[in-house]
Order: structure tokens, then C-alpha cells, then sequence
């Protein structure tokens, strides 16, 4: 691949990132609709069992939503895999397993690391 491809893949993997991003809110989006109307009007569910095309196929209809979904699950690794190939193949070095951030304990983390630097920086 010559330089402009590399760019090119790398502008893709990005735009598939954003995209991600966008239909997260989307989804979020639908949960919020689906939970106020499957709290206040349960039975408009059932008038559309008959006719739109997401109640479609009713003997297969569980058993192509659990693939559909496993599908995509898989292409949502496979493109964490390739991002961080690219990381890696950039140069762009992993942060150390103790500073990881997760959703839970985000907070603590970056709490910890800011008074582990002013510590380092102290002591230099």
C-alpha cells in the first residue's frame, strides 16, 4: 500500500468509529422512546405484530434476531482489533494495564494518576 492508501484505510477506520458513535446515540435515542411507550401504551406493539417487517417471519424471527446481533457484535470486535492494530502499528503505546479507564471506576483512576504525577513531579 502506498502512503495515500495507508491514509485512505486509516480515514475509514476512523469514519466507522463516528459511525458507531452516531448510532450509539440512536440507540440510546430508541430506548428512551421504547421505554416511555412500552410503559404507556403496551398494546400499540401488538397492532403491529401483524404488519411491519420487524415482526416479519414469525416461526424465525427470534432465532434471525439473535444471529443479526451476534453479527454484529463480532464486527464491533473486529473493528476495536484493527483499531488497535493501527494504534500499535503507528507506534502509539498502550497505557499501562493500572491506568485503563472503565465506566466504573473512571473517576478513582484519574484521581489516582493525577496525584501519582504531582507525587512524580514533586520528587523529580
Amino acid at each position: 500500500m502506498n502512503e495515500e492508501e495507508v491514509n485512505e484505510l486509516v480515514d475509514r477506520i476512523h469514519s466507522a468509529k463516528e459511525s458507531l458513535v452516531l448510532f450509539g446515540r440512536q440507540v440510546f435515542r430508541i430506548s428512551s422512546d421504547f421505554g416511555e411507550l412500552s410503559r404507556t401504551r403496551p398494546d400499540s406493539f401488538r397492532q403491529l405484530a401483524a404488519e411491519h417487517k420487524l415482526f416479519a417471519n414469525k416461526e424465525i424471527v427470534h432465532a434471525q434476531m439473535e444471529e443479526f446481533y451476534k453479527a454484529s457484535i463480532n464486527y464491533i470486535e473486529l473493528l476495536r482489533e484493527i483499531n488497535r492494530r493501527a494504534l500499535e502499528l503507528s507506534g502509539t503505546a498502550a497505557p499501562q494495564k493500572h491506568l485503563s479507564l472503565h465506566l466504573g471506576d473512571a473517576t478513582y483512576l484519574v484521581e489516582n494518576f493525577n496525584n501519582w504525577r504531582c507525587l512524580e513531579q514533586s520528587n523529580a
